[in-house]
């Protein structure tokens, strides 16, 4: 933008350079008006003290705000109005903002396959919704449907980055790069060579040191996932994750009533028509998604809903929750190596800290605790607020705590193998939990820092801190709570940083949960700034 600033009449100089002030505050008037020899045309800025301060020509002010209900006709009259409708703005301004600040290592047809599969699916989504609305257990506003898809696809692509990446990047066209790009090959490909064979040499020397299980947890730790074996075919994994988000931001909030057997979906009787909102959903994403390429995605072929499945990272399909629920001898060969690690002295350390009634707070897997508790997770991992809602006695608040106290072990908040995250990341390995057990119960001295803790344990000595996983303060609301009571269930569990700065000790986060009623709401933070 250019313009002409005339002093004295004549055209002095034209502005490049401007400088923008925000407010993006509430306009209140004990502050705005002070404002208003700013806002006139001398641009002046009268202070208390007397002191006048002039704005330069090229500086000019911004009010973002949502009313104007404090506002007086004075400040008013001296700003320009430009009135922004949400529902006119519509949903792609966020999402094409949320596409540029992913990684940047995806590469940029995998955005512009994100967008075509947002254009495809979002407004229909949304008249859905509209036409459905007395069944959705709680009225939220359409942006916030858009918000929950676009963070349970931002905590998967998180997951990869940190997991082999997003495949092969896109090839340019450019005159010479071929070439370019194989002389700088060639005299790289000797440094590179002798760099893996030191570091092969280093790695074969660590494994003759290694124990049965440190050598499975090693074999995890290269296991190589599905776009590590398939890089080209990151717009499939991307159309089967933007299924699995879509499916439970857009019909998460659907009163639904999973049946064992069937999956089947709310159904009202009466005077109304009887209706299966889970299959009419299921039969909504089938017809949105099993389309031509390239947005096509090829669904599972079964009697179950979409909402019974998820998508294995290892293998690219879709699989059902029910293999990650433990069989009833799994979880008996599980009672009985706790038992043996008990009478040997070895309880494990979440055993210690909750005492003799620990494990009876311990609830059994199912299908909803398994699923809703790795959509929790996955959120609340990368500082995602979620809020549970449903009916009294249905066992939100149970399947929260439950999930807080595995993200409070040690580790608990990765996505390793027998973590929340890690047993739907890494669901080929929940058969090693027995063998795990068995390692932990035999392996004395395995190393300097696991043999005197477990040496501790045997001998009842003091044990490590831990230095990962998530403190966690529940709040239970009513009548009766104050801001005090508030303030303090939430100072106690967290260390002095600062002055006025309070935070989690190092390497842990701070979790929040809320309890009012039939919703329970559960947020994750790394600090809290009083």
């Amino acid at each position: 933008m250019q313009q002409a600033v005339i002093l004295d009449g004549s055209i002095d100089t034209v502005l490049t350079d401007w400088q923008w002030i925000i407010l993006d505050g509430p306009v209140d008037t004990l502050w705005v008006e002070n404002l208003n020899t700013v806002l006139d045309d001398s641009k002046v800025l009268c202070l208390a003290n007397g002191e006048r301060i002039a704005l330069t020509p090229g500086m000019r002010l911004m009010f973002e705000v949502d009313d104007l209900s404090q506002a007086s006709p004075a400040t008013i009259s001296r700003c320009a109005m430009v009135y922004m409708d949400p529902v006119d703005l519509g949903w792609r301004p966020y999402v094409k903002t949320w596409l540029q600040r992913l990684p940047k290592e995806m590469p940029e047809s995998a955005r512009e396959h994100l967008l075509g599969l947002f254009e495809l699916s979002v407004d229909k989504g949304m008249t859905f919704i509209r036409q459905n609305r007395k069944y959705l257990m709680l009225d939220v506003p359409e942006l916030s449907l858009v918000m929950c898809l676009c963070s349970l696809l931002q905590a998967f692509f998180q997951f990869l980055l940190l997991n082999g990446g997003f495949g092969s990047a896109d090839v340019e066209n450019r005159p010479g790069s071929a070439e370019s790009e194989s002389g700088h090959s060639r005299c790289s490909s000797s440094k590179a060579e002798r760099r893996r064979k030191r570091a092969a040499k280093k790695q074969r020397a660590k494994d003759s040191h290694l124990l049965p299980g440190d050598k499975s947890k090693k074999r995890q730790s290269e296991k190589q996932f599905f776009l590590q074996r398939n890089p080209g075919s990151l717009p499939i994994l991307l159309g089967k994750l933007f299924v699995f988000a879509f499916t439970w931001s857009y019909g998460g909030n659907l009163k639904r009533n999973d049946e064992p057997e069937d999956d089947g979906g709310f159904v009202r009787q009466g005077s109304e028509k009887m209706v299966d909102i889970a299959s009419e959903f299921d039969n909504f994403i089938r017809e949105l998604f099993e389309v031509e390429p390239p947005y096509g995605v090829r669904l599972p072929a079964s009697s179950r809903s979409i909402y019974g499945y998820f998508v294995d990272m290892d293998t690219g399909n879709f699989l059902q929750w029910d293999i990650l629920v433990p069989t009833t001898q799994s979880l008996i060969e599980k009672g009985a190596m706790i038992t043996i690690g008990e009478t040997m002295g070895l309880a494990g350390e979440q055993s210690q800290q909750g005492g003799k009634g620990s494990r009876d707070g311990d609830i059994v897997p199912t299908v909803d605790t398994v699923r809703y508790a790795f959509l929790a997770g996955l959120l609340l991992t990368n500082k995602n607020s979620v809020l549970l809602t449903g009916d009294s006695g249905v066992g939100k608040t149970v399947i929260l705590e439950s999930l807080l106290k595995q993200l409070g072990q040690e580790g608990g908040s990765t996505t390793k193998s027998g973590t929340v995250l890690g047993k739907v990341f890494h669901p080929a390995d929940k058969n090693q939990a027995l063998l795990s057990n068995i390692s932990t119960l035999t392996k004395f001295g395995a190393d300097d820092g696991e043999g005197e803790k477990d040496m501790s344990l045997l001998l009842a000595g003091p044990t490590r801190l831990r230095q990962t996983g998530v403190i966690s303060a529940t709040l239970q609301f009513s009548a009766q709570t104050t801001a005090d009571r508030t303030k303090l269930a939430i100072t106690q569990r967290l260390v002095k940083k600062g002055k006025d700065v309070l935070g989690a000790p190092k390497g842990k986060k701070v979790s929040l949960e809320s309890v009012t009623g039939h919703r329970v709401s559960v947020n994750l933070c790394s600090f809290i700034d009083w």
